[in-house]
């Protein structure tokens, strides 16, 4: 054993060696001649340096030559030591030493009479190469000013020994160092292609591994491609196929074609398949002719193979063909891969796949069943016979071509072995066409119709057809591609799909021929072998093919939800042949119970009732399994399949109960398992706790007793309790354990949150199924819980908080049913300070969860549920205490302390109002009626709070929305009064400051109470009593919910007076609004529709009102109103949109058109059956609507009621309308449809509008010019200053665009959708803005089309770059310039990504002028980051 040289070795002085006093490492031991004491030197050295201890100081130039002479050492270890030792020093020595290391590193590389030193120098350079920084552009210049020459050298002789090792050295170094390499990059290209037509075919390979180095490298990467043009147009023209003109001609010299010629060309065309965009732009008749038309799509047997020699070592030439074609398909494949992250109609790539897709798929489809040794089939006869085929793919494998000689790892192939049994290597082309196909299903979503039709039929027949497992693996990838794909994300409209012609009814079709081409992979038992139905081979069943058979299942069970019950027999079946087998691994043990779960959560019980007994067998199976996680799957199981099975069936799962309990009691076993035994076992008792004996159930809680004596399992074992607790079904014939109940009463007070809430929900479930063990087992539970609940109603944890909510609220209730002693003195206890001090507290704040005020709303129900006469607890006791609260803001006016505790006041009113509810309804003192009089009396008087009010007004929306007040007139009335102002119930201060005409903008956002901020501003000018009439708009829409067989009538007539303020309309239509929107909520609407005459004559009436705000709010109404019957009323808002009136008035057009707006966005709040991914939704601003209170199914009856007649193309037609109102409103109509509805666009893209018949998008597009008479000029005292109104109307427009370019980019023409851009460049800086977003989108999207307009877009940058700021331009202004600016650098930093956009002189001369400026240039860097690319051009 070596012992460390530095701990061997004493100094004279006696101190340890190596190291000295004066930091100088000893050299000596370097040069022993004991084996160990230099390889200990070594060792050391490293580890000084690795470590820090050792400085340039101590690393003298005789240290280096002596570590770099051990290079040669006669030992292997100490040479393998020494390699490692010189990359380490390499970085840290001083600098005049680098180029000592090198050079004797070198030197060792060209050493003739030893070749051990020679290869052990080449492994020194190599990790040399590996150890330098790649931002160490020292370090680098040295290794290559000293290193690349030899390098080169070495490759360009044939004799060298080393050759091949030094093309591998020139790549890693290109690789790693890139651009800091330049200077060498012409000799390191020649040396490349010298290599690429070398005679040893590992230098070649060498060659072709170091042209992906060269792919961002734009004179490289043309010379590269102009050598494969080279080589495939001689090739091509040898066998007489040739290309089209324009390619690359060839050389004079006869050269002659082999095939490694040939194979290198398409091996360096995969390689520049990395940089598809370039690739395509550049050689688009090579990839079209030359790859798909030439190599793969004809037999290159019959015309290239002959006319290409063999050389020693290359394949026969079936082989060899086989071989050039599967490099073509990865060459395929890239290109499809890149189509990805490009794919627009824009980019040259997706313009070439695009337009040649239908010849790539026919391709792909006769590749993938190229098999020379079956029965030859037609291409074109298996695309246009029958199958019924498709499927499906779970697993997202990528391709990697850089090493096709090793398969994927996790699939166990042995290729030897293939071709041992096949003698042809076809299967690698099938293999290899399968990747690509998957590759093109990822790349073509939108065109999964097609592969359905052209890919399925193949794929599936070839299941049971091939007899390779690597290839056959592929195609089950393929087809779980394509059934992924086929997935809805809503699987609601599987339903509908299916009824239509649709990739999910093609899918559907073809699950008869999968599931009988899987046949032979259903099992993984070696005995059971199908036949192939086209040779007499047996295609064998292995874990691999099995394991893709699971996938699929899976993924068909996914994408077609509860429609696989046709199969069920055969899946439940390989289920439990699978289970049966000791040698099914554990990993497939638990993806079959996941399949079964999923099955079962996905399909009704009657498609498997028959299966039951199977089920529960593999179930059982499941959880006995020794291995952890099957058993936990297994329990997981059983818990779905409980849940899932109807009340009369449930009695055959009992079974499975001993097994259940068997795992519960286990005492060692994994945490989780422990957890999930708990979880089933509850659920189990939950749903058949009838169908157990009674001593069962109770050895059970006995059990789960036993384990809240566990930290680890107490809160699982609390929470299965809860849900055993709260069964209807479970255990009434057990008492619960007084133990039990003291327990729990003692972890209510733990210190853990988790723990403390888990024990109050279990107690509150005690009480409220077990009141009379809970309250009279004569342990005093109440009185022991009582002390605590104030605590806990004051915890800082919302949780805790809720759950003692609930447990106050369930003790009350439950003691008013058992015991009268313990109903007084629990009603005692509530009234007490004590109590009532953190329930209060709550009333007046605002909770963090949403259940937690459900919880305080249960606790009042209950208090308003208790109704001794004689006792103090009552509603009005509680309404005096929670009201109280009040007396503090004792203002008529808005003020600061109201401001203050505004936002805890509906949740205070919501408490309020479920007391009243508790009350009776009519005739007794205390009455739901009484108290709402005595609450309209105080509103009605002038001196009430304005704090009361707000709260007050509230209560009435709660009280008449869960029922009918509506013989109450004068809660109607009051609330009315706040509506319209009503000067009987205002202030005296506020009668004063009540504006005739109020301000149109404190009206323009018709739905929110005004904020904090407005109110604090109205109450300086009118003390903010106006701020209550939104919130009495809302109250008295909910009213109307609560009873609108007469309500609604009497609202309507409030339209028909006269008003001396402006807004009233406005508001009453806020309460119009209120009242549909809730209507709609409790499925009423149909009383807003028998007044529908009413109803539209009123809002007619009003389209063309003075005030902006009303007309909205109309727009609003009526949009609302028409979605109740669209197909009634979408073309009667048409006709008015057509009448003479609205052509006589701008104002009534700017309504209708807004109508429609609101129309379609309100109809896209609704969750339609048919809704997915394509189509957008959005969340009304109010509630959730229901699809089910419309007349409407689908949202094609929408769309086709809107597109008949040209309805809504008449709509967008006032786009070109002359007022500008009118046209924004339909350019936010066509935003509004454009990006919620692109089915409803699509057909009227390019539709011809206006008297110049010129298409829509285009009318568009127009909107974004300047119109010059909406300048108005206004003179401010000795200036004249210049308004523009058109500049909302072209944001809006450019908003348009931008929904466009999100939406609809494979619709656009760029070369169009680019002029209004550059257009609004010029324009004004908001605009500007706007327009820079929209441009950073398209250069990534179109970059071809962008690179055209290059002269007019930089030109245009250019003029925004150098305004300067005007010196009397305000402080904001000049800031937005700057804004300007910077978005524009944004804009200009994209540009790179445009293909060869540093040779467009428009650009250069841009950035040019970047550079040229001091303060561009450093706003460049606050922008984009770095200043180092602006010195790349």
């Amino acid at each position: 054993m070596r012992v460390s040289y530095f701990l061997r070795t004493q100094s004279p002085t006696g101190k340890q060696g190596g190291v000295q006093a004066t930091g100088s490492p000893s050299t000596t031991k370097m040069d022993s001649s004991d084996m160990d004491f230099r390889f200990m030197a070594l060792n050391d050295l490293i580890i000084g340096i690795q470590s820090g201890t050792l400085t340039q100081k101590v690393l003298t130039c005789k240290l280096v030559q002596k570590a770099v002479r051990l290079l040669q050492d006669v030992n292997g270890e100490v040479q393998s030591l020494a390699v490692n030792a010189v990359s380490a020093l390499f970085p840290v020595v001083v600098e005049g030493q680098h180029a000592s290391i090198v050079e004797a590193v070198v030197a060792g590389m060209l050493c003739t009479d030893n070749e051990r030193y020679k290869s052990v120098s080449v492994l020194a350079l190599k990790s040399l190469v590996a150890t330098t920084p790649p931002d160490n552009t020292g370090l680098i210049s040295v290794l290559a000013n000293y290193s690349i020459p030899t390098l080169i050298d070495s490759v360009n002789n044939d004799d060298s020994s080393i050759q091949i090792e030094c093309c591998e050295i020139l790549g890693d170094m290109v690789s790693r160092f890139g651009e800091n390499l330049l200077p060498f990059h012409p000799n390191i290209v020649k040396c490349m292609f010298r290599a690429l037509n070398g005679p040893q075919s590992s230098l070649r390979k060498r060659a072709v591994q170091m042209v992906m180095n060269f792919l961002s490298f734009e004179d490289t990467y043309a010379s590269l491609l102009g050598f494969v043009k080279d080589r495939f147009e001689k090739v091509l023209n040898q066998a007489g196929l040739g290309m089209q003109s324009g390619q690359a001609q060839p050389s004079q010299q006869a050269e002659e074609l082999t095939i490694s010629y040939f194979k290198i060309a398409l091996q360096c065309l995969v390689s520049l398949a990395r940089n598809a965009e370039c690739l395509a732009s550049q050689a688009s008749d090579l990839l079209c002719n030359g790859l798909l038309l030439h190599l793969l799509d004809s037999n290159i047997n019959e015309t290239i193979m002959p006319h290409l020699k063999r050389e020693l070592g290359d394949f026969c030439l079936a082989d060899a063909a086989n071989e050039l074609r599967e490099l073509g398909l990865q060459c395929l494949d890239n290109l499809l891969r890149a189509r990805q992250r490009t794919a627009t109609q824009s980019s040259h790539l997706s313009r070439l796949l695009d337009t040649n897709f239908q010849k790539i798929a026919y391709v792909l489809a006769a590749l993938v069943s190229y098999d020379p040794n079956c029965v030859p089939t037609s291409t074109a006869e298996m695309l246009t016979g029958s199958g019924d085929d498709d499927n499906s793919k779970d697993a997202d494998k990528s391709m990697d071509y850089e090493d096709e000689g090793e398969e994927d790892d996790d699939i166990d192939v042995d290729d030897d072995e293939e071709e041992e049994e096949d003698d042809d290597t076809s299967w690698k082309v099938r293999r290899t066409a399968a990747k690509v196909m998957e590759t093109c299903v990822q790349a073509y979503q939108e065109k999964l119709g097609h592969f359905y039709a052209y890919f399925a039929p193949v794929l599936i027949s070839r299941l049971s057809e091939d007899r390779n497992e690597a290839a056959r693996l592929e195609i089950f990838n393929c087809l779980n591609a394509m059934v992924r794909a086929t997935t809805l994300k809503n699987p609601n409209s599987l339903t509908i799909r299916l009824g239509q012609q649709s990739s999910q009814s093609m899918l559907l079709r073809l699950l008869p021929g999968i599931f009988h081409n899987i046949q032979p992979f259903i099992s993984t038992s070696s005995s059971k072998r199908s036949r192939s139905r086209m040779n007499s081979l047996c295609v064998k069943t292995t874990t691999a093919s099995h394991q893709a058979v699971l996938a699929l299942i899976r993924a068909l069970a996914v994408a077609l939800s509860g429609h696989l019950t046709t199969y069920l027999p055969t899946i439940v079946q390989m289920v439990k042949d699978d289970f049966s087998e000791s040698s099914t691994p554990n990993s497939v043990k638990i993806d079959l119970i996941k399949l079964l779960h999923l099955i079962i959560e996905t399909h009704e019980y009657d498609s498997y009732k028959e299966l039951a007994d199977t089920l529960n067998e593999i179930t059982q199976s499941a959880i006995l399994d020794p291995f952890y996680r099957v058993c936990y799957e297994g329990m997981d199981l059983a818990q779905i399949l409980v849940q899932r099975k109807p009340l009369e069936h449930l009695t055959s799962m009992v079974p499975l109960f001993p097994a259940l309990l068997n795992q519960l009691k286990v005492v060692k076993c994994d945490r989780d398992l422990k957890e999930k035994a708990m979880a089933t076992v509850s659920t189990f008792i939950e749903q058949l706790g009838q169908d157990l004996t009674p001593e069962c159930l109770q050895a059970t809680l006995d059990q789960f007793t036993s384990f809240l004596d566990f930290e680890t399992t107490r809160i699982s074992a609390i929470r299965s309790l809860s849900i055993i607790f709260a069964s209807p079904l479970s255990i009434r014939t057990c008492p619960v354990s007084r133990d039990l109940m003291k327990m729990l009463l003692k972890l209510m007070q733990s210190s853990n949150y988790d723990l403390r809430v888990a024990a109050i929900h279990c107690v509150t479930v005690i009480c409220s199924q077990f009141p009379r063990d809970f309250i009279l087992n004569g342990d005093k539970n109440v009185e022991v819980v009582l002390p605590l609940l104030p605590e806990l109603l004051a915890d800082p944890n919302s949780a805790v908080v809720q759950e003692a909510l609930e447990l106050a609220a369930s003790v009350l209730k439950q003691c008013s049913r058992c015991d009268v002693v313990q109903q007084a003195m629990v009603a005692d206890f509530y009234t007490t300070e004590r109590f009532l001090q953190p329930v209060i507290a709550l009333t007046h704040s605002q909770p963090h969860r949403t259940a937690q005020l459900t919880a305080l709303l249960h606790l009042m129900q209950s208090i308003g549920m208790y109704r001794p006469e004689t006792h103090m607890l009552s509603v009005k006791f509680m309404l005096e205490k929670v009201l109280g609260q009040l007396d503090d803001c004792t203002s008529v006016e808005l003020s600061e302390k109201f401001l203050q505790i505004k936002g805890n006041l509906p949740n205070l009113a919501r408490a309020c109002a479920e007391l009243i509810l508790q009350l009776p309804r009519y005739g007794q003192l205390d009455s739901i009626d009484s108290t709402l009089e005595d609450m309209v009396d105080e509103l009605k008087k002038k001196t009430t709070s304005y704090a009361r009010r707000y709260v007050y007004i509230i209560i009435f929306g709660d009280v008449g929305y869960r029922i009918d007040i509506s013989h109450r007139g004068d809660v109607f009335d009051v609330l009315m009064d706040h509506v319209v102002m009503n000067k009987s119930i205002l202030p005296e201060a506020e009668q004063q400051t009540v504006p005739v005409v109020e301000d149109p903008k404190s009206s323009s956002s018709p739905v929110s109470p005004p904020s904090s901020t407005t109110a604090t501003n109205s109450a300086n000018s009118n003390n903010g009593f106006s701020d209550l009439r939104p919130l009495a708009a809302a109250s008295l829409g909910r009213l109307i919910a609560g009873e609108p067989s007469g309500t609604v009538h009497e609202l309507l007539q409030f339209f028909h007076q006269e008003y001396d303020q402006t807004l009233v309309h406005f508001y009453l239509f806020q309460t119009l609004r209120q009242a549909i929107i809730n209507l709609v909520e409790v499925r009423s609407a149909e009383h807003i529709y028998r007044n529908v005459e009413e109803v539209w004559a009123i809002m007619m009436s009003h389209a063309d009102h003075p005030e902006e705000g009303t007309r909205n709010a109309v727009a609003e109404c009526l949009g609302r109103v028409t979605l109740l019957q669209p197909p009634e009323l979408v073309p009667r808002l048409h006709a008015e949109l057509k009448s003479p009136k609205s052509a006589s008035s701008n104002t009534i057009r700017c309504t209708l058109v807004t109508a429609f707006k609101y129309l379609l966005s309100v109809a896209a709040s609704i969750n339609y059956p048919d809704d997915e991914n394509s189509m957008a939704s959005v969340s009304d601003t109010v509630n959730f609507v229901d699809a089910s209170v419309t007349t409407l199914n689908d949202r094609r009856e929408l769309v086709q009621t809107l597109l008949q007649d040209s309805r809504f193309l008449d709509v967008l037609a006032y786009i070109l309308d002359g007022d500008a109102d009118v046209c924004r409103a339909a350019l936010i109509t066509f935003n509004t449809a454009a990006h919620y509805w692109p089915t409803l666009i699509r057909p009227l893209f390019n539709a011809p509008i206006g008297p110049d018949q010129k298409p829509l998008v285009e009318e568009v597009y127009q909107c974004t010019t300047v119109r010059h008479e909406l300048i108005r000029e206004v003179q401010m005292g000795p200036f004249k200053v210049h308004f523009d109104d058109g500049v909302e109307l072209r944001k809006t427009a450019y908003e348009c665009m931008s929904t466009l370019l999100e939406n609809y980019t494979d619709r656009l023409s760029m070369e169009a959708f680019l002029g209004p851009l550059i257009q609004g460049l010029k324009d004004n800086n908001h605009v500007k803005l706007a327009v820079c977003h929209i441009l950073r989108r398209v250069i990534l999207l179109a970059p071809i089309d962008v690179a055209n307009k290059m002269p007019e877009l930089s030109q245009a940058l250019m003029t925004i770059l150098q305004l300067q700021p005007k010196g009397d331009l305000v402080k904001r202004e000049s800031e937005k310039l700057e804004e300007v600016k910077s978005c524009t650098l944004t804009v200009i930093a994209e540009f790179p990504k445009i293909p060869d956009i540093r040779k467009n002189q428009s650009y250069c001369e841009l950035m040019r002028v970047i550079r040229s400026d001091k303060g561009l240039t450093s706003l460049w860097v606050d922008v984009v980051g770095s200043e180092s690319s602006l010195m790349k051009v």
